[in-house]
């Protein structure tokens, strides 16, 4: 704890710059209790970030926590948040057609006790706070529709607090496990996800495959195929007494409407649920390796 009160007394808080943009590290929120979050902005690249924001009235902000970041004893969360925004360039994929993704764009970054639901709001009530100091947004927290992120439950329930009006959207890569988590004897090793929790709940790994083609395949598709073909293979996976997987699929990854009866999932990315373009942006930690050692270290501050 001593080390953090050092470091803010160090830096300036962000009310005290009288609208002057020179700081290159302020202290946007402090709070050292239990659920110790302590947020951090450079004030020029908030104000860069949001002149990129294209639709200042529709914001889709990102964000992810990474551990292993300090050489402390106790390990904290690190959280970046940011915007996602419209990529300046575009580029022709494998197919040659020309792609549009977003790109992510930093605003804070806040280091954490845990990922803790009273810790992102913290997160998220500073960065309100900050788009209105640096930026002059009044109504930041109406004005995000979108939230991307993992499948954290402390996230998800700060969404819910702080930005009751946006959509959860959860991050492709952590759904499906396709980020990397460490490298052993050279070989790279993937977190866990819908691939692999499938395979070790399907009774036959053929069925494992099929729901894995689905997800790929019905991600973009629009709401009413989407829920019409899982349902098609739930019924299925049930005449093959996959329990488990179903079990699993309809507890983790799929939901359903309790009034229309559709089925549904938070990283659907049609245009029906998300802003065209905006699920295939970069994120901030997801593809990183997490066996790079400390990129904090306490004796540095």
């Amino acid at each position: 704890m001593a080390d953090f009160q050092m470091l803010l007394q160090s830096l300036p808080k962000l009310g005290s710059l009288g609208g002057g943009l020179d700081e290159n590290l302020v202290v946007a929120g402090s709070y050292l209790d239990e659920h110790l979050t302590v947020t951090l902005c450079c004030p020029r690249l908030v104000q860069s970030t949001w002149n990129r924001v294209a639709n200042k009235e529709y914001l889709k902000i990102c964000c992810d926590a990474v551990y292993k970041t300090t050489d402390a004893p106790c390990q904290f969360a690190v959280v970046c948040v940011g915007l996602l925004v419209k990529n300046s360039g575009c580029s022709k994929n494998r197919e040659n057609y020309y792609t549009f993704p977003t790109s992510f764009a930093e605003l804070c970054l806040a280091m954490c006790a845990s990922e803790h639901a009273i810790c992102f709001e913290r997160v998220f009530t500073d960065l309100s706070r900050t788009m209105q100091e640096i930026c002059g947004v009044q109504n930041f927290n109406d004005l995000v529709c979108q939230v991307h992120g993992d499948m954290a439950g402390g996230l998800e329930s700060a969404r819910k607090k702080i930005f009751p009006q946006s959509v959860r959207c959860s991050d492709y890569s952590h759904v499906m496990g396709l980020c990397r988590s460490k490298t052993v004897n050279g070989d790279e090793m993937w977190r866990k996800g819908l691939v692999t929790n499938c395979r070790q709940a399907a009774l036959v790994r053929g069925h494992a495959d099929i729901v894995e083609a689905y997800a790929h395949g019905l991600r973009a598709a629009p709401g009413r195929v989407f829920s019409a073909l899982w349902r098609k293979l739930l019924a299925f996976l049930e005449m093959q007494n996959e329990v488990e997987l179903v079990k699993l699929l309809t507890a983790h990854y799929l939901s359903e409407d309790k009034q229309s009866g559709v089925i549904g999932a938070t990283w659907r990315g049609s245009p029906d649920y998300l802003q065209p373009g905006s699920y295939v942006g970069s994120q901030p930690q997801a593809g990183n390796r997490c066996d790079v050692g400390p990129i904090v270290r306490f004796s540095q501050l």
